[in-house]
Parts: structure tokens; C-alpha cells; sequence
């Protein structure tokens, strides 16, 4: 584990899965692996402080990451690079005092018994933007959707935010009930309580029929314990999307990139996946700044983080490399995505977060963009993707098929396995290449890997 030696205090408080308030109970490997995977992205001086909610005491942590080619045949020639005030590295190297994976009270605690503030955020401007309500609230406004959009009521269903309140009454399960009732018949079948506060899908509770089963029924004041509910249809989902965005001390808004989510059948996160665009000019300076460093996401608009040009990269001249998920709903979702973290800026938030959305079948069979279904305001799996992304593009892995050469190539998919437990499975099923074809991000410990990084050639 680093210590840190030099210059500014820079401590990682990495309380993964801090919304769920409860303490661990065993050292969770995936985790772990998680911790190496972030705190690489630090400056070498960066030490980690393992909270008792996350790791119980004695765990051992893994070094931090590192990045190497885990092809012995692929080029490792580094493009020479040097720091842009917008990257994200550069971000993060510019981070004092406690840097938690998600800012709350404890965090802020143990903060203070060092004489040290939080670096973002305070843990209520979080919770703010973090309650899943606050997507629903914002996005069921008059004017809030996408141009074009239709609003939920008028296609047959409606997100519902439940107060702890309202699911501790007795007759909670009854009008549960009847509001599901009012959907249109086929929204009826199957749907979902999520708790306001959670992560990777876990204590959410489906049902399938009204009234209510008792089992459902007798879960509710589980989900009042949690803060609350989201209640929605349980949708056949199309494609899973994230985008990430740093929001800046003066309150500027950059969206890092787009996303397509990997996710479980069961909702629990497995990976990232998306495209690479180079824009045609500029093709040394990733940002347009002249330094020769790329920054990952593009140029950004301080809105959705678009190139000024037009829709992703498309010879505005910023050189940029654009991250995006591929979908056929990229621009609306950043769009939407964007606006959203801007109020959420305007209100105070200062920080990472990532905005999650999917596209699902309607009752018509159509195919609908849900741009906010969750915020997470906190640093996020996806955001340390787009962190290695940057990391290997600028050791030159983007030349792979030129022999090591500097000239940029492009463009690209990439795909990004945090656990290694998740690695095959996930490669196999996303029919992607083995793991020896790509990037391995791992810490420097004999036999054992961080995650899987691998990008290779996509068709123009």
C-alpha cells in the first residue's frame, strides 16, 4: 500500500458500497482489486486509509495498479506525453485531503480526527444527488426530457418515489397496488421496489402479480430502512449505458465519456465496453491544447461533453479522442445526461459521478431511451475504466497493429473487466477477444490480476 511521502495530503477513503450503511463482514476479493484498480490512477505518494465498511480489520490490501501488455507480442512503445490540465489523471493528482469513493459522514469523521476536509463534495450535497429520486423527480419535469421525448404517463407507466413513510403505513402493499393497477396491462406483469440508496442491484425487490405477495409485503420496511423506494416496471432491457462527468471546483461540467454497461442477469456489474473516435486533425494533441496529451471524453461543451463540431468526433480539429458507448442513443443520452449533472452543479455538487441509463422494448415493442434511471455521485467502476483507457491509449496500445509505431490509428472498441472472477465468463459471453489479446491493468503481485483492459481495431 502507498504512503505518502511528498507535497499535498492525499488520503483514499475507498468506502465502496457506503450507501448500503452497513459494515463488512468478510474482505470482499473483488474489492480489493477494485482499491488497487483506483488508487493506481494516483499519484505514487497516494495512501489509502481501508474504513471497517468496506474492509474489516486486519485486511490486507494489494499493491496499487500498474499497466503492461499482457501480450509479449504487442507493442509497448510509449507515445511521449505530457500533462493537460484536463486530463484526468491531472485531475486526480490535484485532489487534498480525503478522497472517499463516495463522501459521507463517516468519511467526513475520519477526515476530521486528522485535521483534514473532504475533497469534494460534502456527504449531503451527495446524498442529494446520489437518492435515485432525484432523477425521477427531475426527469418527469415539464421541459426536463430529451427534444422529441415523450414523458413516462403517456406510454403507459410512471416512476414512483416512495418515502420511508409511505412504506411503513399498513396499508402500504394495497396502494402499491392500486398504482400499479393504473399502468397499462403489460407493465402489470412484472415490476420492481428499488431502494432510493443502493448499488449493483442488491436489495431491490420484483414482483409479479397484484395484490401483492406476503413476501413482498413483508419487505418493505426493509426498503423504508434504506431510505426509501423507486417504484417502475421490470423492463426487458436493450442496452445498459453510463456516461461519466467531473464536475470542477468552479462548477464546470465534463462528460469523460459514454459507456455501454456489462451488467449480470441478476443487475450486479461485470464490466464497460464502448468506442474510441480519433477527430481527424490534431492527431497529436488529444485535447487541442498543444501539449500532445489526449484527454479522454473530448473536447466538452460544459454540457454534454460533445465536440463542438457536431455529434462525436467529426473534424471539429480538437483532436480529441471521443468515448462513447456506440449506441444509436449516445447523443440523447449525453444530452439529457448532461443537463442533468448541470443542475446538479448550479445546486453545489463538485466531484465525479456517473449518470446511468438503458434503452428498453415498450409495450408497443418499440424501443425506448431511459436516460435517467440513477446518479451516482461518487466516483464510479466506469470512471477507473476511462482512467486505464487514457493510461494505455498514451503508452501507445492504440497502435497495436502498426508495429509499436507513434502514428495514431483508429478507431477503436475497448472493453474493460475490473475482477478477475469476472474475466472469462464475461469475454466469452460478449464474444470479445481472450484475455491475452488485450491490456492487463494489475497490481505488481506474482499471478494475480487486477482486471483486463483490451482494446483492438473497430471498421470505419
Amino acid at each position: 500500500m502507498r504512503r505518502s511521502q511528498t507535497g499535498p495530503s492525499r488520503i483514499l477513503y475507498p468506502n465502496f458500497g457506503a450507501e448500503e450503511n452497513r459494515d463488512a463482514k468478510r474482505a470482499v476479493p473483488e474489492l480489493l482489486h477494485l482499491l488497487a484498480l483506483w488508487q493506481g490512477l494516483f499519484p505514487p505518494d497516494t495512501a489509502a486509509h481501508l474504513p471497517v465498511e468496506t474492509f474489516p480489520p486486519g485486511t490486507t490490501p494489494l499493491e496499487a495498479a500498474t499497466v503492461r501488455s499482457a501480450n509479449p507480442n504487442s507493442p509497448t512503445k510509449t507515445v511521449e506525453a505530457r500533462p493537460s490540465t484536463r486530463s484526468l489523471r491531472t485531475r486526480l493528482a490535484g485532489t487534498i485531503g480525503i478522497v472517499p469513493w463516495y463522501p459521507t459522514a463517516r468519511a467526513a469523521e475520519f477526515g476530521a480526527t486528522r485535521g483534514e476536509g473532504l475533497a469534494f463534495s460534502s456527504p449531503a450535497d451527495a446524498s442529494r444527488l446520489h437518492d435515485k429520486a432525484s432523477c425521477v423527480e427531475w426527469r418527469e419535469r415539464p421541459g426536463r426530457g430529451s427534444p422529441g421525448s415523450v414523458s413516462s404517463r403517456s406510454i403507459g407507466w410512471w416512476p414512483v418515489v416512495l418515502t420511508p413513510e409511505e412504506l411503513r403505513r399498513p396499508g402500504a402493499a394495497t396502494e402499491i397496488a392500486r398504482i400499479v393497477s393504473e399502468w397499462d396491462e403489460v407493465y402489470q406483469r412484472a415490476f420492481v421496489l428499488k431502494p432510493r440508496f443502493g448499488t449493483s442491484g442488491r436489495g431491490r425487490v420484483r414482483a409479479d402479480s397484484i395484490p401483492l405477495a406476503e413476501s413482498v409485503a413483508r419487505a418493505l420496511p426493509k426498503l423504508a430502512d434504506r431510505g426509501g423506494a423507486i417504484l417502475e416496471p421490470w423492463f426487458e432491457r436493450l442496452v445498459d449505458l453510463s456516461a461519466q462527468f467531473w464536475v470542477e471546483v468552479d462548477g464546470s461540467v465534463t462528460c469523460l465519456g459514454t459507456t455501454r454497461q456489462v451488467l449480470g442477469e441478476n443487475g450486479i456489474y461485470l464490466g464497460n465496453r464502448g468506442n474510441v473516435d480519433f477527430c481527424p486533425e490534431s492527431l497529436g494533441d488529444g485535447d487541442g491544447d498543444g501539449d500532445g496529451d489526449g484527454d479522454v471524453g473530448g473536447c466538452g461543451d460544459g454540457d454534454g461533453g460533445r465536440c463542438r463540431g457536431g455529434d462525436g468526433c467529426d473534424g471539429c480539429g480538437c483532436g480529441a479522442w471521443n468515448v462513447s458507448s456506440g449506441s444509436s442513443w449516445d447523443a440523447e443520452f449525453r444530452e439529457v445526461a448532461g443537463r442533468f449533472v448541470r443542475s446538479a452543479a448550479d445546486a453545489g455538487f463538485r466531484g465525479p459521478c456517473g449518470v446511468d441509463g438503458f434503452s428498453y422494448r415498450d409495450a408497443r415493442g418499440e424501443e425506448r431511451l431511459r436516460p435517467l434511471v440513477e446518479c451516482n455521485a461518487r466516483f464510479t467502476a466506469g470512471l477507473v475504466a476511462l482512467g486505464w483507457l487514457a493510461e494505455v491509449l498514451d503508452m501507445g496500445a492504440r497502435t497495436a497493429e502498426s508495429g509499436g509505431s507513434s502514428t495514431v490509428g483508429g478507431p477503436f472498441e475497448w472493453w474493460f473487466v475490473p475482477f478477475p472472477s469476472y474475466s472469462q465468463r464475461l469475454l466469452g459471453d460478449q464474444g470479445l477477444a481472450s484475455r491475452s489479446d488485450g491490456w492487463e491493468v494489475t497490481p505488481l503481485e506474482e499471478g494475480d490480476g487486477a482486471g483486463t483492459l483490451s482494446i483492438r481495431s473497430r471498421g470505419r
